[in-house]
């Protein structure tokens, strides 16, 4: 779970900073899987405004 600030006011926009920011959380999934040995089940983004989560 990534914690983001930026707001979306439609799902087209949603779809854009998902697509922005999945290379970000590759990376955190790669750095958390080497680093515990545990396996990362699932990537989301949660916006502050509007209270949303976004789930890869």
């Amino acid at each position: 779970m990534d914690y983001k600030t930026d707001r979306a006011k439609r799902k087209e926009d949603y779809e854009r900073l998902q697509a922005f920011y999945s290379t970000q959380l590759s990376f955190y999934k790669q750095a958390w899987e080497e680093l515990t040995k545990e396996k990362v089940s699932g990537e989301s983004l949660y916006f502050l405004e509007p209270n949303t989560i976004v789930h890869f």
